[in-house]
Formats: C-alpha cells, sequence, structure tokens
C-alpha cells in the first residue's frame, strides 16, 4: 500500500507530501529533517468503508486470502476523515515533527494547477474527437422537460414521458466513465443531484429533506450489481421525487376527493372535459363539487382546467418544436385563435412572444 510512496523523492525543501490512490484513500509522508527518516499516515477515507473497498485494496496490493480478514479489521477501524481535514492534520504533526509551518492552501493551489492542465489536455482532445465524429451531447431537452414534471408535482405525465421517450427517442449520453455499470451509476448520481436540487426543491420540496433523499439514492445506487439494479432504481427515483413535490403541493385544507379532482384534472390537460367529468370521476353531483372546489381551492373548476392547460402549454412552448396548432390541437383548445387568446390572458404575452422570450435565455 505504500509502494507509491517508497519511490517518491522529495525536493530539498519539501518534508511533507500528500498522495491519493484510486479506491485506496489519501496519504501522508512526512520527512523528518536531518534524517533519513520518514512517518508515513493513512490511509484515509472520506466515506464508511463498503466491501468493494477492501476487495480493491487487497487485489491491488496482493494481499493473501488469509489475511483478509486481518485486513478488513483494519479499514473497517479506520473513522472516516476528509481530505481537507488529513491534510490539516498532517500539517500540525509535520509542525510537530519538524517546527516547520505548512501552506495548507498552496497544496490545493499546486494541485488544483496540475488538475487543471490535465484536464484542459483531456478536454481538448475529446472536443476535437467529439466535433470531428460528430458526436453531441442530446439530453439538455429532455432534461428540462424531465425537470418541469418534477418541479409540478405530476406523476402521471413524468411516467409517460418516460414511457414515450424510451420507446421512441435515443438519448446520446455523455462518457461519464469506462465501464459500464460506473458508467449508469455516475449518470443516476447526476440526475439525483440535478432532479433533487433543481426540480424538486424548486417545486417546493423541502431543503433537508431532498438532500436525504439524494443522499439514500446515492447509497442505493453503490449497492447495485447490475445496470439494470441502476435503471430500475433511477426510475423510481424519479416517480418519489416528483410523487413528494406533488403532495407538498397539494392545498393543506384539501380535502382527499378535491385533491383527486386536482389530479384528475392535470392529468386530461390532452382532453375535453369539464365540470360534469370531474364530478363523475369523484361520483358526486355537479352542484357538491362545485361549491366545495370554489371553498377549499378558491376558485372555480373551469378555472382550474384553463390555468393546468396554460401550464402545459408553457412547457410545451418551452421545451419542444410543436407548432401552436399542434399544441392548441393537443390541449384539447376550441380553435387555435381561442388558445392565443386564452394564453395572453392569463400570461400576458402571446404564446410567441413567450417561446421567444424563453428561448434567449
Amino acid at each position: 500500500m505504500f509502494s507509491s510512496f517508497e519511490t517518491q523523492s522529495f525536493s530539498a525543501e519539501q518534508t511533507m507530501y500528500i498522495l491519493t490512490l484510486p479506491e485506496q484513500g489519501t496519504y501522508g509522508q512526512i520527512r523528518i529533517k536531518e534524517s533519513p527518516m520518514r512517518v508515513l499516515l493513512g490511509p484515509v477515507f472520506p466515506t464508511p468503508i463498503t466491501e468493494d473497498t477492501v476487495m480493491t485494496v487487497a487485489r491491488r496490493n496482493l494481499t493473501d486470502k488469509k489475511d483478509m480478514d486481518a485486513l478488513a479489521e483494519f479499514l473497517y477501524s479506520i473513522p472516516n476523515c476528509s481530505y481537507n481535514q488529513f491534510v490539516n492534520l498532517a500539517a500540525f504533526l509535520n509542525f510537530i515533527i519538524n517546527g516547520e509551518m505548512f501552506d495548507v492552501a498552496e497544496q490545493f493551489r499546486e494541485e488544483s494547477s496540475d488538475i487543471g492542465n490535465k484536464l484542459a489536455v483531456t478536454y481538448t482532445e475529446d472536443l476535437y474527437k467529439s466535433q470531428d465524429e460528430q458526436v453531441l451531447h442530446g439530453t439538455y431537452q429532455f432534461e428540462n422537460m424531465l425537470l418541469s414534471f418534477v418541479r409540478d408535482g405530476e406523476t402521471d405525465k413524468l411516467n409517460a414521458f418516460l414511457t414515450s421517450t424510451a420507446k421512441t427517442t435515443h438519448l446520446r449520453e455523455g462518457k461519464l466513465a469506462e465501464a459500464p455499470l460506473r458508467q449508469a451509476k455516475n449518470l443516476l448520481i447526476g440526475i439525483a443531484t440535478m432532479v433533487g436540487k433543481v426540480g424538486a426543491i424548486g417545486g417546493g420540496l423541502g431543503v433537508e429533506e431532498t438532500y436525504r433523499l439524494i443522499d439514500l439514492y446515492i447509497q442505493e445506487c453503490e449497492k447495485t450489481s447490475s445496470t439494470e439494479e441502476v435503471k430500475v432504481l433511477q426510475y423510481n427515483m424519479l416517480l418519489d421525487f416528483t410523487d413528494r413535490v406533488a403532495q407538498v403541493k397539494a392545498p393543506r385544507n384539501a380535502s382527499k376527493e378535491i385533491y383527486a379532482c386536482m389530479q384528475y384534472i392535470q392529468n386530461h390537460t390532452n382532453c375535453q372535459i369539464g365540470i360534469d367529468d370531474v364530478a363523475g370521476f369523484i361520483g358526486k353531483s355537479r352542484t357538491y363539487v362545485t361549491k366545495k372546489f370554489r371553498q377549499e381551492i378558491g376558485e372555480s373548476i373551469t378555472d382550474f382546467i384553463i390555468k393546468s392547460k396554460i401550464r402545459d402549454a408553457k412547457r410545451l412552448l418551452r421545451y419542444s418544436s410543436r407548432s401552436l396548432s399542434e399544441i392548441s390541437t393537443h390541449l384539447c383548445f376550441s380553435s387555435q385563435a381561442y388558445f392565443q387568446t386564452v394564453f395572453k390572458k392569463s400570461t400576458g404575452m402571446t404564446p410567441n412572444e413567450y417561446r421567444n422570450v424563453h428561448n434567449e435565455k
């Protein structure tokens, strides 16, 4: 485990060195001045040790089977320590041993410079190759549409969108890893972070609840052993976030039957529905539903239907290339002219003006 350090040479002035080995933790080495001796520190890990970590360390260090239990016991006993904490601890020990102050900020600056140079080279090479092969990311519109469903808490529409996309669209994802399983896991981690922080919190879900869910799904993702498991987890994660937003968006004073009416309307914006359809859905009279809906929601069923259709129209204008005629027909407005009139009354601008404004951002 220390072979990388044994060949590490120090400059005349350097008394401390920090090294992070892939999946094997972070190590420190302090050279005792005016002595051939060195103090080795580590390994430390920022997150709890897993069985995979133990196996990786054992494999890379050619650990004998008879020593596996001792290695596992040793690794599991190591307290978690962030990189920043470890560097500061090593700097303190260097001061105790050599009486020298170690510039922690300089450590980060040097590493940042090295990393920046390496990334610049890699990025330039990848960009050239991608342009040459016409390989471009093609998920931006998909992601925005997905986020809009999450923000609005529309679980059924999200489900239909995901199903439709899976059947009809080939999305080109960026390369996040060499191995297919690691690629799928990294993709889920990115989606969990994006959907949680942008979609769920943007839709009103509590910050702490959202962060806990992000942590939970990432941890569950790391336990999976196949790309299919990751995909299933990702699908359920998206629906879970969206359903939680939907529950938050429900008016606190809305009864179960009126909330059901709201969900029915929001899930049927592409249908020609009216008060009788809503009343029939919960098995109540037109008079009863009309009165109770206004009492609890503060607006009429007709107004809520129009508002729901306009919200979907906004989404289609921003995240699709459908024409006004197609959007009007899809949302069951009696005519394109009527759709434009209602849209302008609701938003203060025409559908084309709305599309142009948001396409410029």
